[in-house]
Parts: C-alpha cells; sequence; structure tokens
C-alpha cells in the first residue's frame, strides 16, 4: 500500500535560508506533516471500504510539536465520524514530547514568556504564555502526590548538597 502520494512542485522545493543552506526543521515539519497527513487519509478510505460511505472533505486542526506547527488535514465522511485516535488524542493542541519539554523548563524556573520564545525558536507558532502555565498547572497534581507519599515504606537513599553560588567577573 503506497501511503504518500505523488510529490508536487511545491514539495520538491527544498526550505533553504537566505545564505542557502538546508533549512533542516522546516523540512522536517513538511515531511512530518505530509506523513501524517497520508495515514489519516489511508485510515478514512479503508473506513470508507467499499462505497457504502464516502468523503466529505476536511478540517484542518494545527498540532505544535519538536519540529514547528504541524496542519492536520482530518478527514470528513458523509455518514458516521472518523478521528484518527492513534494519531492524536481528542483536544490534544501539543505534542507529548513539547509538553515534557515545557515540563521541564517550568521544574527548573524558566518564566512562561521564556519558555514561549524557546517554543518559537523550535518553530511552534501557537502557544500562548496561557497554554504554558495550563500545562505547568497540570504537573502540580503530579508534584502534590509525589510530595505527599508516605515515606514509610522503609529507608530512602538521599543525598545533601551544599553550595555557595559567587558570580565573579
Amino acid at each position: 500500500m503506497e501511503i504518500l502520494s505523488d510529490p508536487t512542485p511545491d514539495m520538491l522545493a527544498m526550505p533553504r535560508f537566505d545564505d542557502g543552506a538546508i533549512d533542516m526543521q522546516e523540512l522536517l515539519r513538511r515531511l512530518a506533516e505530509q506523513v501524517v497527513n497520508a495515514v489519516m487519509d489511508a485510515e478514512a478510505d479503508q473506513l470508507c471500504g467499499g462505497g457504502a460511505n464516502s468523503r466529505n472533505g476536511y478540517r484542518e486542526r494545527g498540532l505544535a510539536t519538536c519540529v514547528g506547527t504541524l496542519t492536520l488535514r482530518i478527514p470528513k465522511l458523509r455518514t458516521g465520524s472518523f478521528f484518527p485516535d492513534d494519531v492524536i488524542e481528542r483536544y490534544q493542541r501539543v505534542d507529548r514530547a513539547l509538553v515534557a519539554a515545557v515540563a521541564e523548563m517550568y521544574a527548573t524556573g524558566t518564566s512562561t514568556r521564556k519558555v514561549q520564545r524557546v517554543a518559537e525558536k523550535m518553530g511552534v507558532s501557537r502557544l500562548s504564555k496561557d497554554q504554558v502555565s495550563a500545562i505547568a498547572s497540570s504537573l502540580d497534581a503530579d508534584i502534590d502526590e509525589l510530595c505527599s507519599r508516605p515515606l514509610d515504606g522503609g529507608p530512602v537513599p538521599y543525598v545533601w548538597l551544599d553550595a555557595t553560588y559567587v558570580k565573579c567577573r
């Protein structure tokens, strides 16, 4: 089964910087977008089967990933519904890897605006400071659970560190 369609001239044009170097991040974003959309098309075609059902256009949805924001074209069916649960979760707008990166930055004390700027440099165009705050607040429950767990299960190994930070020029 061939998943990818014939490449159009637009697909074959390599994204380049002003100096002529290939923009690898944009290239990977385009490839990921094309593959995910092709997989969803194949699943919808398989679901339509022998012609009892037919396709009825697309609905677009953005997904923020590590390689940039993907524009997903989710196929619509004339009868019934189709949602690619194996590709994207319902109401998911941000990739899990990006959520993990935001969580790591939040855990190290990075501000939401700095996280937003880092996400923009990663190619994610629509990650607002409110979304960063929502991702961070979803971690608060996990942190509270970790802090309130009982420690009476036996000895707990730990390391005690003490340091002084002196800024020198």
